[in-house]
């Protein structure tokens, strides 16, 4: 087992045992490093993969606590989801994730890069629409962590948030008819391939190309 993966176990018997501070916060940073006798960099990639899966969240100068993080400026969320729209998410979507996609293959860990793997594994294997929608997201949430870049995180995370808020949901049973499931999973496979060879070209380039198909699908008429 790997020092990430030794930490990563460790922080989930933490939470399981329920030995947290106030409010269901984790101790800070050092300690944990002093408890589990790992460096900083090896306990925040195992801080990365459980904030991913949804165990845990990050509030810069508060702290990481147990669970999932509280939606992000809810009221202003709500105002911009009843303004916006499923064709203009993808839009801003297209503008960012190439991008995103890019970055996530110079900087992602070889722990985060196995999650990424699991996460396009999961959309392809998905039973209907509602589980293939968490597990995308999961998985657009994870190249974003694999950024390291706070404010790409946490954009990314609004835009999901978004999508549970607008039309989107109606739009689920539309984008995976008719076997396009196997289409967008093996997409995400392409792009997740890239990052884990370190080809940032192509895993923009690969990124571009399956938003700008779901962008075309959910254009349809």
């Amino acid at each position: 087992m790997s020092k990430v993966e030794s930490a990563r176990t460790a922080l989930e018997q933490l939470l399981e045992g329920g030995e947290l501070l106030a409010n269901g916060r984790l101790p800070p940073e050092r300690d944990l490093c002093a408890q589990f006798g790992v460096s900083r960099n090896t306990l925040r990639t195992a801080l990365d993969l459980l904030e991913a899966q949804g165990k845990i969240w990050r509030r810069v100068g508060s702290g990481t606590y147990a669970g999932n993080a509280p939606p992000m400026d809810l009221p202003g969320l709500v105002a911009i989801s009843e303004t916006t729209s499923p064709i203009e998410l993808m839009e801003l979507r297209l503008i960012l994730e190439p991008a995103i996609t890019r970055l996530a293959a110079l900087r992602a860990t070889p722990a985060e890069i196995d999650y990424l793997q699991h996460c396009a594994k999961k959309t392809n294997s998905a039973s209907d629409s509602e589980s293939y929608e968490l597990w995308d997201a999961a998985l657009h949430n994870a190249v974003a962590a694999a950024t390291h870049n706070s404010l790409l995180i946490l954009t990314v995370k609004s835009i999901n948030q978004l999508r549970q808020m607008t039309l989107w949901g109606h739009l689920r049973d539309r984008i995976v008819a008719d076997g396009a499931q196997r289409y967008w999973s093996s997409q995400h496979k392409a792009f997740v391939d890239a990052i884990a060879e370190r080809d940032g070209e192509r895993a923009e380039r690969l990124a571009r190309k399956h938003v700008e198909d779901v962008l075309s699908k959910i254009s349809k008429p």
